[in-house]
């Protein structure tokens, strides 16, 4: 990881696909002194080129991106980028997300109506390594941790078996789904079982019909 002087401004980087939102947040960072926007992306793809020559310290994610989403995103950083940290900045309800972005590896997550002191104060906290979340996130991870969490699927699924769970509420059948993850057919049914374990569900239409109620179309 990428240590900061005293001294060293906080370098960030924003990735969102709205143009009107990056130039907003560029002209936010520059008016605080200490922190300094080294770059912008509209996609995941676009996001992980740049990252290498950026450097940043902070990596500010939208969920909704062309061609992609912001955990994807998310996923790809913590095996090709695992210094940066990751504020999500997000229109999404942070009740629906906020915990799969955390489990995904993000330090933090706002909304889009956030203040601006809001957004200031976020990043500068996780360029510290500090978590930025709600009271009501606060106490489902101190739940989780406790093994006192509800039976819900951002709380007790995997990031794998999430990924296939999503699959599920797209209406991908075993195979798409194994060609779009690049796992066997096999492995997705073993996949689908620990869900239908997990979730408790006897069948995996009632996992499908679950997962569509958790998909946003405009995120996934």
């Amino acid at each position: 990881m990428h240590k900061m002087s005293s001294a060293e401004n906080i370098r960030v980087f924003v990735v969102d696909d709205h143009p009107i939102i990056r130039a907003s947040l560029s002209d936010l960072f520059a008016s605080r002194p200490g922190l300094c926007l080294c770059g912008e992306a509209e996609s995941c793809e676009e996001a992980l080129r740049k990252l290498k020559e950026t450097a940043p310290h902070v990596i500010v994610v939208d969920l909704g991106l062309g061609g992609s989403n912001g955990f994807e995103l998310l996923r790809r950083l913590r095996v090709e980028h695992p210094g940066v940290r990751a504020l999500v900045f997000s229109m999404h309800e942070e009740s629906k997300f906020a915990l799969r972005a955390i489990k995904e590896g993000a330090l933090g997550y706002l909304m889009k109506t956030a203040r601006p002191e809001e957004i200031l104060r976020a990043v500068e906290a996780v360029s510290q390594g500090k978590r930025v979340v709600g009271e009501t996130i606060q106490q489902w991870l101190l739940q989780e941790a406790s093994g006192d969490g509800m039976r819900m699927p951002d709380r007790i699924l995997s990031s794998r078996e999430w990924q296939v769970f999503e699959c599920l509420g797209k209406g991908l059948t075993m195979k798409e789904i194994a060609d779009q993850l690049k796992i066997s057919e096999k492995t997705v049914g073993s996949f689908c079982d620990r869900i239908k374990t997990k979730l408790e569900k006897k069948r995996l239409r009632d996992v499908a019909h679950q997962a569509q109620d958790w998909i946003c179309d405009d995120v996934f």
